[in-house]
């Protein structure tokens, strides 16, 4: 698995070129309903108030939009690779009436800090699985948050049955025209891309945080995490 997780970082660009996003984007306005609305409602449960919100692999945006919709009292950030992903974001905020509270921005994590406050929360959905280097990432996102803040990602399981892969790929084609992109892109990445928690809890030590709950669900999981506490000072 680690080898078709090689393979395939050399080989995928980072970027999604235009007919790809516009596809994706379509996707995931199919399905946000089962798929990012319970985790947009366990962000609005733990962060009830006002929060700095960074979502990092945003995509076409829709969960900054989803989250400033729903919380006015939320700054949001999205950022991603992908001009075109980031231009349809910009255009859902502007359409949802929220550009005023979510911003866009196209930055790699591993080279550029990000000239913003630190982040309440920093968020990732099913971007994980694509980063080439997943501890350096982690460590750069830790960066952004706050010493008390908490990153949560969202994910591929790789502790998913193929039952359970077909009940989703069922589901998803019931509610949005996914066709044989989606199916063939789904099982590969789900198969050989995605990670379990043991591998995750390894990536987390690594990247000097640590894994605060794991939960499983149906294809996907939902991890917290947050920063190591310091060292306690010895006395002078």
């Amino acid at each position: 698995m680690r080898f078709l997780r090689f393979v395939h970082r050399c080989l995928v660009r980072q970027t999604m070129p235009r007919l790809a996003a516009r596809y994706y984007d379509d996707l995931i306005g199919g399905i946000a309903g089962f798929y990012l609305e319970p985790f947009r409602d366990e962000i609005f449960e733990a962060f009830p108030g006002p929060a700095t919100v960074l979502d990092v692999g945003t995509g076409p945006g829709q969960l900054p939009v989803m989250l400033a919709k729903g919380n006015p009292l939320y700054r949001v950030i999205g950022v991603d690779l992908s001009e075109e992903c980031l231009r349809l974001g910009r255009e859902h905020a502007r359409e949802a009436g929220v550009a005023d509270r979510v911003e866009f921005i196209r930055a790699d994590l591993e080279k550029l800090a990000l000239g913003m406050p630190p982040a309440d929360l920093a968020v990732s959905t099913c971007s994980l699985h694509h980063w080439r280097r997943p501890v350096a990432m982690l460590r750069a996102i830790s960066r952004l948050v706050k010493p008390s803040g908490q990153i949560w990602i969202f994910d591929d399981s790789a502790e998913t049955s193929d039952h359970a892969r077909r009940e989703w790929i069922a589901r998803v084609e019931g509610a949005a025209r996914a066709g044989w992109l989606f199916r063939s892109v789904f099982r590969f990445e789900s198969r050989c891309l995605s990670y379990g928690r043991d591998e995750l809890e390894s990536i987390c030590e690594r990247a000097g945080l640590v894994l605060t709950a794991f939960d499983r669900r149906a294809v996907f999981f939902t991890a917290r995490m947050r920063r190591k506490p310091d060292p306690p000072t010895k006395p002078l």
